[in-house]
């Protein structure tokens, strides 16, 4: 061989050498990309990637993650969050976090629907502010839309409803849970637990 050729495959070697370095995390499936073993439910597309909801069945977990694209053909992971599944008495569990605050769509959301709750839409906002958590208050879905630039609504899929925004706001840790005539079934106000509205 001559010394152009020789020259020429350690350039070559040294290159990919470099590369797996950056392409260690990179995956071919998104659901690849999730550390452990985890079954993608629902995800959206993103201005970074993909931002999903996954479920472990063996820990009984869920969280919501943020899946950054490479190349337009590779999944490397970006963070996430995990909770348990809703106890049977819960209506709903709810996961968020926030990461890379430049950055749009870089807030997420889960909710988890507890399958007996009759939830078959979830919201995130709110117009009015409730400041006595023990008080009743009625709520249903006319109120979403005589407030529409209040509130995101999704439909439940699979149990699950994700929600995708810019950043942290109160506003989208107050979360409601409808049946499918409208009416409120749950709720969790800022700061509080999740819980059913049937008072």
């Amino acid at each position: 061989m001559n010394k152009k050729k020789i020259a020429i495959i350690i350039c070559v070697l040294l290159g990919l050498q470099v590369l797996s370095s950056y392409t260690q995390n990179w995956h071919l499936t998104a659901s690849g990309a999730i550390p452990g073993n985890h079954k993608i439910i629902i995800s959206q597309d993103t201005v970074y990637g993909n931002a999903a909801i996954y479920e472990d069945t063996m820990n009984n977990t869920f969280g919501a993650v943020k899946l950054r694209k490479k190349l337009g053909l590779f999944y490397e992971f970006g963070g996430h969050a995990v909770k348990e599944s809703p106890d049977r008495d819960m209506p709903f569990q709810a996961v968020g976090f926030e990461n890379d605050v430049e950055e749009d769509d870089s807030y997420v959301v889960g909710v988890k629907v507890n399958r007996d709750s009759n939830i078959t839409s979830v919201s995130l906002g709110y117009h009015k502010k409730i400041t006595d958590y023990n008080e009743p208050y009625e709520f249903s879905m006319k109120d979403i839309e005589a407030h529409p630039d209040k509130y995101l609504v999704e439909e439940v899929k699979d149990g699950y409803a994700l929600f995708v925004m810019d950043e942290y706001t109160h506003e989208g840790w107050t979360i409601r849970g409808f049946d499918k005539e409208g009416n409120m079934v749950a709720d969790k106000l800022f700061s509080a637990q999740p819980r059913y509205t049937n008072w």
